[in-house]
């Protein structure tokens, strides 16, 4: 299932927008960015989406009214590949989901997202308990928390401590890694944080050349960032049929704003991705199909009617 069709009416600072998710063959597209400048509305737009798909939950800490100001509700409608209509109003926000959307898996990268780093964790593969929720914020402690239980698994399957293996999961992070880094040979490992069994492990990243394992928490920002959004996808047991990004480019340098989408296109080769970005380079790294520029209501190259918000 993809979007084909979105429209928006009176939500937010939109007064009306009608989007078209077609390719000039005429199929769905699986890659569309927005792009424009800051009140335009491209962030509006994913999570208008959000909305409209039943997962508003995803959005976190929202305006109290998203109806724009003079108006008394707002429409959202989504026109899917399948031919149904997914309709969300200010009037039914908590409307049933359609049976379409039931067990279609959601996921919203927000330009808020910051993880939390944790350090060490222990084994919890076969024990009970509360486990982190999946939260935007959690999802490194849940990369990590999964590549440990995997080694651990591992080792116990072989009866071997920590074998010199590579998990199909690791070789995935591994290899989408290496096209941020062309010509390296890191790789990311699993292993204890000491000679003590009560200190937990942690998840490395090796440099080849030097031997040396730099802990994951120590990375920057924008390392961090790329394990998220690629380990975030191969350890997870199902992938998403949608995934919204608002700014993809989030604390990654200018050269690897051309590479992030398509390491997320080739991780995720059969699901419709939507973004929005301030960046020209993740803009160029699209087709210009599958570029939708949003300009803000009050400028004066266009008309607040219908596609006419679209340049």
């Amino acid at each position: 299932m993809k979007i084909k069709k979105i429209y928006i009416r009176d939500f937010r600072g939109i007064e009306e927008l009608e989007v078209d998710l077609v390719h000039p063959s005429g199929n769905v597209l699986d890659l569309a960015v927005f792009a424009g400048p800051n009140g335009s509305g491209k962030t509006s737009v994913l999570e208008a989406c959000l909305i409209s798909l039943g997962r508003s939950d995803l959005i976190g800490d929202r305006p109290d009214n998203d109806v724009r100001s003079g108006a008394t509700n707002f429409e959202i409608c989504l026109q899917m590949n399948s031919g149904e209509e997914i309709v969300a109003s200010s009037k039914s926000r908590e409307k049933q989901i359609s049976r379409a959307l039931q067990g279609i898996g959601v996921e919203y990268f927000s330009s808020w997202r910051e993880p939390k780093l944790i350090g060490s964790l222990p084994i919890t593969a076969g024990k009970k308990g509360k486990r982190p929720k999946e939260t935007e914020q959690n999802r490194l402690w849940l990369i990590k928390q999964h590549l440990i239980n995997l080694r651990a698994r591992r080792a116990f399957e072989s009866q071997q401590i920590f074998p010199e293996i590579e998990p199909e999961v690791f070789k995935l992070i591994n290899d989408s890694w290496r096209q941020f880094y062309p010509g390296s040979d890191s790789c990311f490992e699993v292993r204890p944080i000491s000679e003590s069994i009560d200190e937990g492990f942690d998840l490395f990243i090796r440099d080849i050349p030097t031997s040396q394992l730099i802990p994951v928490d120590a990375l920057s920002s924008g390392e961090i960032e790329v394990l998220t959004m690629i380990g975030w996808f191969a350890t997870r047991k199902t992938n998403p049929q949608f995934l919204f990004i608002d700014e993809p480019e989030l604390h990654l340098h200018s050269t690897w704003h051309r590479v992030v989408l398509r390491v997320l296109r080739k991780l995720l080769p059969n699901n419709q991705i939507i973004c929005a970005t301030h960046s020209k380079e993740v803009l160029d790294s699209v087709l210009s199909y599958q570029r939708f520029t949003l300009l803000p209501p009050d400028d004066p190259r266009i008309k607040l009617k219908g596609k006419d918000y679209l340049k």
